[in-house]
């Protein structure tokens, strides 16, 4: 499916504006507010490296799949060009697009993801499947973002050397903070459960890469995985 161009994408509009293709979990659609100011300054701890945006706009801000945080929002979406991402072994980095979604009020970041394919493998699952699989892994909250301890390039270094998610290849790469429990009990030697606690994480979507094929013959090219953040210890993926 091939996408809206960019610069349509970004200009202000009162009509809802599809900004990258169906599959994508994310759209949105430009706001004209004359009483929202545009942030002085964002994060750059929280991108990872100290860049200029490319653009910043208010948006009415969508999310289909938002592994409990919040579905829709006015939002900031930042948009960061030519950003390097470290590759794991140590080879050249990937420049990739990469937008961040801010809420308005409060400025605690929504998602980050790279600017999406114009096309990419259709997934047999919808949005609906796969928030509910996921679901059956997970419990899901709003992060404490004031701890945050890893960046947007950390993630996105991370789930290039443990899943292979390369982020100039594929459909497009998801990263939403959210604090989590894991529902698989959890046994000490004895056999007793050990006691979880939340912990804040990323939930990394590697979407439009085909890793494998059904049973029925189609592509498995969605990929769920969640991190705990800082250390960045596997909390578990699905792949569908």
């Amino acid at each position: 499916m091939v996408g809206w161009a960019l610069g349509l994408l970004l200009a202000s509009s009162t009509r809802p504006i599809s900004a990258i293709p169906a599959q994508s979990p994310f759209s949105w659609s430009t706001v004209q507010d004359s009483d929202k100011r545009r942030p002085a300054a964002l994060d750059e701890k929280l991108l990872g490296i100290s860049k200029e945006p490319s653009s910043i706009s208010l948006v009415a801000f969508h999310d289909e799949r938002p592994y409990g945080g919040v579905a829709d929002a006015t939002a900031w979406l930042v948009r960061y060009s030519h950003v390097p991402v470290p590759a794991p072994d140590g080879g050249a980095p990937a420049e990739v697009t990469v937008f961040v979604a801010f809420h308005s009020t409060s400025n605690e970041i929504l998602a980050a993801f790279t600017e999406a394919a114009p096309i990419w493998p259709k997934s047999g699952w919808t949005s609906d499947a796969i928030a509910k699989r996921a679901a059956t892994s997970w419990e899901l909250f709003p992060p404490q973002v004031s701890t945050l301890q890893s960046s947007v390039v950390d993630v996105l270094r991370h789930a290039w050397k443990e899943a292979g998610g390369n982020p100039t290849q594929g459909g497009q790469i998801t990263l939403r903070p959210r604090q989590f429990l894991r529902k698989v009990t959890i046994r000490d030697a004895s056999g007793k459960p050990i006691p979880q606690s939340k912990a804040n994480g990323w939930v990394v979507e590697i979407l439009g890469k085909k890793i494998a094929a059904n049973p029925a013959g189609g592509p498995v090219c969605t990929q769920v995985y969640v991190y705990r953040d800082g250390d960045f210890e596997f909390s578990g993926g699905l792949q569908l």
